[in-house]
């Protein structure tokens, strides 16, 4: 009886087994063979003036017609809803739209009363309730006054620029106007996800004709991010002018800031008839780090200016025993540390100082000679030594693209899960039948 239930049981096994090897092998046959669904995509969306018009988004005054440009891909009879308003709300148009497959569209956008008034307007595209797609255009005021040739620059009376070095904080927006009769004119900046940046700018009143210069200037220390913007010129409250422009981390060279790596010394003016030395100079012991130390200039004689690395204004030090006849451009490099005259500071023990190449030949003489024991740096050449500083870059802040898109989604994976339910069913009605043929075979042979 025993061997009989155990035969049974491998036999319901065995069943369900080649029940599930079957239907397993079938479902992913049919997986393997549905395509990938694309999802349908809206691309290029832009206004222009004609179908195959340029993108544009600050239209003249008096335009009377304006047409919603976009490309559209595998498309299966979607519906979209195209609508057009002003700033308070009114639409100029609003109709759906069914495409199938991939193409072009090109809608014809007009005004029920003529010409498109001047003012702001938005363009948007909804799939169901929300909108996928928006963008904003512009229509330039009318009557008098004219602003043209906006640039974007890196000062007041510099030339047009479109990139800035990343943690720029103060930008110029430079423009012509004409025919102004105390007009209102201001500055608004943009991100490029349409966003008001964190900027502070201040309007003038425009009178006549002339050139004009506003400052843009970020309100964070660590100036403007890197980035896509937009610059608005708005005239009595319409827009009037627009330029593009962008913060990058390579590439521009709009703040040049130089990094002296070594310090010049300043030159001091010198007089015709050279002062001859009688004292001694005595050398004193040196540390053991070197460092470049100038050259302290005979007076009366022509200064070289050789390349110095100071980190601090510091005494020099005069040469050991050289005379220089009359008329001689350039000494010799100089032992550190002079015989200091009654009265004066003890300098900071210099240390060993290397040749520096000359300009000119020197003649020496046996005859020791001695220098004035010490060279005092001004001001304006201890400021000049001092290495200017950089400005701190800002971490880059992502940004996103205007016109969202749809990601594809590929439907083996709703259909593999389907398939996967099926077999677990087979297989479930396999163990069950074959426990029920099991149990009848014990009644039986009981």
């Amino acid at each position: 009886m025993k061997r009989l239930i155990v035969r049974v049981v491998g036999l319901a096994i065995v069943i369900a087994l080649a029940l599930t090897v079957v239907l397993t092998g079938a479902a992913g046959a049919k997986v393997a063979s549905s395509p990938v669904t694309q999802q349908p995509t809206i691309t290029n969306f832009h206004m222009s003036d004609s179908c195959d018009g340029p993108d544009i988004t600050l239209f003249p005054a008096d335009t009377e017609t304006v047409y919603v440009v976009f490309d559209y891909s595998d498309m299966h009879g979607e519906e979209w809803r195209i609508k057009v308003m002003d700033i308070v709300g009114v639409a100029l148009y609003n109709e759906t739209h069914s495409y199938t497959g991939s193409g072009s569209e090109c809608i014809t956008i007009t005004h029920t009363s003529g010409p498109i008034p001047s003012g702001t307007y938005q363009t948007q595209i909804y799939s169901g309730i929300f909108p996928i797609n928006t963008l904003y255009w512009y229509v330039r005021p009318g009557g008098p006054g004219e602003i043209t040739s906006l640039r974007m620059s890196i000062s007041p009376d510099g030339p047009s620029e479109t990139e800035f070095i990343e943690g720029t904080r103060t930008v110029w927006a430079i423009f012509d106007y004409a025919g102004m009769t105390e007009n209102e004119v201001g500055i608004l900046v943009f991100e490029e996800e349409g966003g008001y940046a964190n900027v502070i700018s201040t309007g003038v009143s425009l009178i006549g004709s002339g050139t004009k210069a506003i400052s843009v200037t970020h309100r964070l220390a660590a100036g403007f991010p890197a980035g896509q913007y937009r610059t608005h010129v708005v005239k009595d409250g319409f827009v009037d002018g627009i330029e593009n422009w962008s913060l990058v981390t390579e590439g521009a060279t709009s703040t040049p800031t130089p990094v002296p790596a070594t310090a010049t010394a300043t030159p001091v003016p010198s007089t015709p008839t050279p002062i001859p030395a009688t004292a001694t100079a005595t050398p004193m012991p040196m540390p053991p780090t070197p460092t470049s130390v100038p050259a302290t200039p005979y007076p009366g004689l022509p200064t070289p200016t050789p390349t110095l690395a100071l980190p601090t204004p510091t005494s020099t030090s005069a040469p050991p025993t050289p005379t220089l006849a009359p008329g001689q451009p350039t000494p010799t490099p100089m032992p550190p540390t002079p015989t200091l005259a009654p009265g004066q500071p003890t300098p900071t023990p210099m240390p060993p100082t290397p040749t520096l190449p000359m300009a000119t030949e020197v003649s020496l003489t046996p005859t020791p000679v001695t220098l004035p024991p010490t060279a005092t740096l001004t001001p304006a050449t201890a400021e000049a030594m001092s290495p200017s500083p950089t400005p701190a870059t800002a971490l880059p802040t992502p940004t996103t693209a205007l016109t969202p898109k749809f990601t594809p989604v590929p439907a083996a994976t709703a259909e593999g899960s389907r398939s996967f339910l099926v077999v677990a069913g087979y297989i479930g009605v396999a163990v069950v039948l074959g426990s029920l043929a099991l149990f009848l075979w014990q009644r039986r042979s009981s």
